[in-house]
Order: structure tokens, then sequence, then C-alpha cells
């Protein structure tokens, strides 16, 4: 009769200690839980939020790509108008001067010879 009382109370504290620990991994399973959907609403959050953003950035590069195209494309044509007039000038002024047009082209070939004269004995260390 004594004998049954241990071994029941043992049972007893044994059962009483499972369920403890039952509790204890539901309890911690459900904390798990709300902790990773409360991540993924952080997550998903952040997304809809980013998501705004890059497509406004995107097209802000894109614009500013676009007006530096159109730039480079005005100065190179405002470049290109600029080369004609002097272009033509030079013509002009070849066919109205031709002796000053032939003398003037003497003295620039002279100084370019010079000059690469000049650099090329700079270079030559002997």
């Amino acid at each position: 009769m004594f004998a049954s009382k241990p071994r029941d109370t043992a049972a007893s504290m044994m059962d009483e200690t499972t369920e403890q620990a039952d509790r204890a991994m539901r309890s911690t399973h459900r904390a798990a839980h709300d902790a990773l959907d409360s991540l993924s609403q952080a997550v998903n959050d952040a997304r809809l939020g980013v998501s705004p953003t890059i497509q406004r950035l995107t097209a802000q590069a894109e614009a500013l790509a676009r007006r530096s195209v159109d730039a480079m494309r005005d100065s190179s044509l405002q470049l290109r108008n600029q080369a004609d007039r002097v272009s033509a000038s030079t013509m002009n002024f070849i066919r109205d001067e031709p002796t000053k047009a032939v003398l003037i082209a003497a003295v620039v070939g002279a100084a370019v010879i010079a000059l690469a004269s000049l650099a090329s004995r700079s270079r030559d260390p002997y």
C-alpha cells in the first residue's frame, strides 16, 4: 500500500513535468511563429516601401541619360556647324587672298617642323 504511493507520486510528477515541457514547447513554437510572421511582414512592408523609390530613381536615371544624350547631340551639331563655318571662311579667305594663304601655310608648316624637331631633340638622351 505504501509502495504504490511513491510510484503514483513519481508518475504524477512525470506527467506534470511532461505537460509543462509540452506547454513550453507550444509556447516557444508560438513565439517563433509570431516572430517569423512579424519578420515576414516587416520584409514585405520594406519591399513595398522600397519598390516605388527604386522605380522613381530608375525613372530619374533614365531621364538624366536622355537629357545627356540630347545635350551631347546638340553640342555635336553645334561643333559641326561651327566647323562648317570655319571651313567656309577659310575657303573664302584662300579664294580672296591666295598669296597670303600660301605664306601663312608656309609659316605654320615651318613652325610645326621646328617644334617637332625641338621635341625630338629633347627626348633624345644622346
